[in-house]
């Protein structure tokens, strides 16, 4: 037993580490150990400390529902240029009880001109997040393929709860991507 607790004092050191590899390296093998308190607090750790937040955010999102106290800190980082598209996935992974995380989403996927728009999308339909279908459903005319499919299968996540985007979605038979 103190053999292990010392293979993850160790692991937890790495995730401190300044050298970057060794730091990504700490995350993943402390996120491949699963989810439990201790981890979870040392990814909140590196969060607060800027310290390799977009690795911190992804290893979150593979807790699940367990992540769920990193929630605040992850919130700080869904519009952040590196570490924004993990910080949304996981976001949408982890859930949202109290919806803290649904009004950022919501601007992030309002905006035309954000990179994650799309994201943010598929996070709020991961969530059920019905209060944001016309945000959403803004989102089907953007220019980019990506986010067009991404809000569109945000919607169906919702639901009958986004029905009052049906007229957009049929629109949406006519794109001139077959993707879409």
């Amino acid at each position: 037993m103190a053999a292990a607790s010392n293979i993850l004092d160790e692991i937890i050191a790495d995730t401190r580490s300044p050298y970057p590899l060794v730091n990504s390296l700490g995350m993943m093998e402390l996120g491949r150990l699963g989810p439990s308190p201790r981890a979870v607090a040392v990814f909140i750790e590196a969060l607060h400390a800027r310290r390799n937040p977009g690795a911190a955010a992804l290893e979150l999102g593979q807790f699940g529902e367990a992540a769920r106290p990193a929630l605040p800190a992850l919130v700080r980082y869904l519009d952040d240029d590196e570490a924004g598209p993990n910080a949304i996935i996981a976001v949408g992974r982890i859930g949202d009880p109290d919806r803290s995380a649904v009004a950022e989403l919501r601007r992030i996927v309002a905006a035309p001109g954000s990179r994650h728009r799309g994201l943010a999308a598929s996070a709020l339909g991961e969530l059920e997040a019905a209060e944001a279908v016309a945000d959403i459903a803004s989102a089907l005319e953007d220019d980019r393929t990506h986010t067009r499919i991404l809000a569109a299968r945000a919607l169906g996540d919702i639901g009958p709860r986004a029905a009052d985007a049906v007229p957009a979605l049929a629109a949406l038979l006519e794109d001139d991507d077959d993707q879409v």
